[in-house]
């Protein structure tokens, strides 16, 4: 699992989904669980 500091880290980096407003962070759902598939989807090597 990740830490609260983490994933906080992250989405200032833009490496996971979220937004802002104002000074809260938000994170959807739908788009973390989509961001969590792809993460584990392994590369087809050509």
């Amino acid at each position: 699992m990740f830490s609260r500091d983490m994933i906080y880290r992250m989405a200032r980096r833009k490496e996971i989904p979220s937004m802002k407003i104002g000074r809260r962070v938000l994170f959807s759902d739908k788009a973390m669980d989509q961001w969590i598939a792809e993460q584990n989807e392994l590369p087809i090597p050509e």
